[in-house]
């Protein structure tokens, strides 16, 4: 029997693509509305992960917010796009999900805050290409990215920590009153740049399932994004984590020891506390 999409999921994911008139709060299915994002406007089979189950409460942008979501957009793009137009275009396929990761942000806080790109003061949020320090937040994050950086020592049959242990599920996005952070990872979002791969299994795991089995490369999938560019792209679920939300575990093994650059596609969305200043853990 074929599923049907509810009609009130139908409307709200129609209206990501439009320009709001106005502001308002409603209540969501997330694990399905992302569901459906990402199966018209990446790719039907991509499988998606949201670490909320249920309905959630969701705080629409209003007009001045759009704006500033597309201002932002457009500048991510054209950054994109002068390393790499396939990688740009592929980013762009998750506009409205990054939308709808921005509007359930919002509602998960305490009081509404207007996005601004950038944010400027403490009633305000904020939204930047996915950078390390909102993966490894503080020296105890349980991640195996060295601080600050992309880069990853893999070594030969041994599991190093993406976002938290696979076997006990236990990576959250930060939840620091004031500095909140939201984070979506793109569908194949996970890259290698300049070396030549070599991870051969990827493990996903949350709190609530850690039964789940892995994902396994065979080489010819592994093939460079664009030709003559050391830029590649390993197959991943979109992945949408808010604070508070289950906790998760994503490690990887490889068929060799080396130093790998690991940048992971997509967005953080935060309040203004988390990212006022430069930051630099250490």
């Amino acid at each position: 029997m074929a599923y049907t999409i509810p009609p009130e999921i139908a409307e709200y994911v129609s209206a990501l693509g439009t320009k709001p008139a106005e502001k308002k709060v409603t209540m969501i299915d997330a694990r399905t509305t992302a569901g459906v994002i990402v199966a018209q406007d990446v790719d039907p089979y991509a499988g998606v992960y949201v670490n909320l189950v249920g309905t959630v409460s969701i705080r629409t942008l209003s007009p001045d917010e759009y704006d500033e979501f597309e201002r932002f957009m457009n500048i991510a793009y054209n950054t994109l796009r002068a390393q790499s137009p396939v990688l740009a275009e592929h980013f762009m396929k998750h506009k409205r999900l990054f939308r709808f990761a921005i509007e359930m942000f919002k509602g998960r806080l305490p009081i509404d805050k207007t996005l601004k790109f950038p944010p400027e003061s403490d009633d305000q949020i904020g939204i930047a290409l996915l950078v390390p320090q909102a993966i490894k937040y503080s020296t105890t994050v349980p991640s195996d990215y060295d601080l600050n950086e992309w880069t990853i020592t893999l070594e030969a049959g041994v599991t190093k920590k993406l976002l938290g242990d696979p076997s006990s599920p236990n990576w959250t996005p930060d939840n620091t009153d004031g500095a909140r952070k939201a984070v979506v990872i793109c569908v194949n979002g996970l890259l290698e740049v300049e070396t030549t791969p070599a991870i051969q299994q990827l493990r996903f795991t949350d709190s609530r399932n850690t039964a789940r089995g892995i994902f396994m490369y065979h080489k010819l999938q592994i093939m460079p994004i664009e030709p003559g560019k050391p830029l590649y792209a390993y197959y991943t679920p979109a992945y949408v984590l808010m604070p508070g939300g289950e906790a998760i575990g994503i490690g990887v093994r490889s068929t060799r020891t080396y130093k790998a650059v690991l940048p992971l596609l997509g967005v953080v969305i935060y309040e203004y506390g988390a990212f006022k200043d430069f930051v630099w853990i250490s």
